[in-house]
């Protein structure tokens, strides 16, 4: 797609509108020239390796009804839909336009960068951390080994819809990715043909939003706070304090943070009063100590559950507590748990950066706590879970200092 631009104070971004190819080269010694002409001259060859990974952009977005404005070059992604939902393009091909001794092996880049451009906000954004900056990465292939090579006919491809929290956990410094282990990571929904992207991305999409993040604050600096964040794409954090201060760490309390997400596009909410740990409800409380089957039935918790599972389909969601393992926290041992009863996945930023699934930390926790080589023949594995839960509970649920 090309544009023309319409010039400001000439340092500003500029705005740019889809021109239709009739333009005329313009000056006193200009060529009888239209447009088109260096259209025809420039995009010809499809076949090229940067023609056709523009080519393949292209297609992506008309499937998603997202070509009725000019393409973007240095974007930290190449389309955004409605939704604010970022997607990457990868393309390959067998065959090139040069001579070839045998075909080509199906490979893209996935390299995460330390820096980004928002289109959107005309700013750069990063940091000290590499990461890859679009939410999901539709990778493209030419399939055709013999002629007539077309890359306008769409049949002649297959697409792979992959959110990038995958490669994230699966390959997170790997610069590039071949098809053959693409395909492993790859669900064999998330592939498809032309006909069938538009409905293939809305599923990946849907996936996408239905994932919930938690973090601890622990001892981060806001800088590095805010790169964890960022190198998982947060645009919400949901406070689950039941007091959002932290003495040691001014930089975490409610106002500091309010103002120093806003700074970079993050929305923090309070839910502390509904999800919170430590309930004024005296009904929730067994000998001073706060039982959280009591709490997870209570009508405020339940609300603030709702309120994570419909922000979920819109926005995508960090439940933040202190504790730097999640393990540690209520976040886990109590919210997790409703979270993934209620349907949604759930995934742990970790002090490092790096994510474990849920189902790995209860793994994990269950190590912990001396039960996972020793299975009882009497439990089931849900009972076992349950028992770890209960077990974790009694270690961290807040006791009132009188009871202590």
């Amino acid at each position: 797609m090309y544009a023309v631009f319409f010039m400001n104070d000439g340092l500003s971004q500029q705005k740019t509108e889809l021109l239709g190819g009739d333009e005329p080269f313009q000056g006193g010694d200009a060529p009888a020239l239209k447009l088109l002409d260096y259209w025809r001259w420039s995009g010809s060859n499809l076949l090229d390796n940067t023609t056709r990974g523009i080519l393949a952009e292209f297609l992506v977005a008309t499937a998603l009804n997202l070509h009725k404005e000019p393409r973007v070059e240095w974007g930290g992604y190449d389309l955004r839909m409605e939704s604010d939902t970022t997607i990457e393009v990868k393309s390959s091909a067998y065959v090139q336009s040069w001579k070839q001794k045998e075909y080509s092996p199906i490979e893209f880049t996935i390299a995460p960068r330390f820096w980004s451009w928002d289109p959107k906000t005309g700013k750069n954004t990063g940091g000290d951390v590499k990461q890859r900056w679009a939410d999901m990465y539709v990778f493209c292939v030419f399939t055709k080994k013999e002629p007539p090579f077309n890359p306008l006919d769409t049949a002649a491809w297959d697409f792979y819809v992959l959110p990038t929290k995958i490669l994230d956990q699966e390959c997170p410094e790997q610069k590039t990715i071949r098809l053959s282990y693409l395909e492993k990571l790859s669900p064999r929904e998330c592939s498809c043909s032309y006909a069938n992207l538009k409905k293939t991305i809305s599923d990946v999409e849907r996936e996408i939003k239905r994932t919930i993040y938690t973090i601890g604050h622990s001892t981060h600096e806001i800088g590095n706070y805010i790169s964890l964040l960022r190198r998982h794409r947060i645009n919400t954090v949901a406070d689950v304090r039941s007091v959002p201060y932290s003495r040691y760490y001014p930089q975490f309390n409610r106002e500091n943070l309010t103002d120093s997400l806003r700074a970079h596009n993050i929305e923090y909410v309070f839910l502390g009063k509904e999800l919170g740990a430590r309930t004024d409800n005296p009904e929730c409380y067994e000998n001073g100590r706060v039982k959280y089957r009591l709490l997870a039935g209570t009508k405020l918790f339940r609300e603030g559950i709702e309120r994570v599972r419909k922000g979920s389909k819109h926005k995508k969601i960090a439940l933040m507590c202190a504790e730097k393992d999640p393990l540690d926290c209520h976040r886990t041992i109590l919210i997790a748990r409703e979270l993934v009863r209620a349907g949604l996945d759930i995934a742990h930023i970790l002090a490092d950066g790096q994510v474990e699934r849920h189902d790995v930390a209860m793994k994990r926790l269950l190590e912990q706590l001396g039960m996972g080589g020793h299975r009882d023949l009497f439990l089931t594995e849900e009972q076992l879970m349950d028992k770890a839960y209960t077990a974790k509970e009694r270690q961290i649920a807040y006791l009132k200092k009188e009871s202590a």
